[in-house]
């Protein structure tokens, strides 16, 4: 839709809650993009699988507190034909997981470069608990490290 129109969400409290939103749309009829930026503090741990003193095979796994800084959200409506635009829903902290192998490589300097698979979940939905839908997301991606001494 071209316009702002209202539409109702229904939350976990037993309420419905009217919104107006800047961006509603046919579910299934637009392409629609939901993004957060988050900051992370990932503490983990990786065990030495193989190797010798250049190149070494890794397996690894950590816990990640995650706190989204910004997003915006794009909520099924009551009657599931809407999208509404209604970031109040983001959770704003959020814990995820992760796993992976990497290959580490020492050149004659002493950088080491890491490079592997990693796969990330996240533990808990994406939107707050009032929401009724729960979302959680995983990622499966390329983890590229480098590191040296001074």
């Amino acid at each position: 839709l071209g316009h702002p129109s209202v539409t109702s969400i229904t939350l976990n409290n037993n309420s419905t809650n009217i919104r107006s939103s800047n961006y509603s749309t046919k579910a299934g009829k637009d392409r629609i993009n939901k993004t957060t930026m988050q900051i992370a503090l990932p503490l983990g741990a990786d065990i030495k699988i193989a190797g010798n003193k250049k190149l070494n095979w890794y397996a690894g796994g950590s816990i990640q507190p995650t706190y989204v800084i910004n997003g915006n959200a794009f909520v099924l409506s009551t009657d599931e034909k809407y999208y509404v635009s209604e970031n109040a829903l983001l959770r704003k902290m959020n814990l995820n997981t992760s796993i992976e192998t990497f290959i580490s490589f020492k050149s004659s300097n002493g950088v080491i470069l890491n490079v592997g698979p990693q796969f990330r979940y996240q533990l808990l939905s994406t939107y707050k608990k009032e929401y009724g839908y729960s979302e959680k997301v995983f990622n499966v991606g390329l983890k590229i490290g480098v590191s040296t001494t001074f």
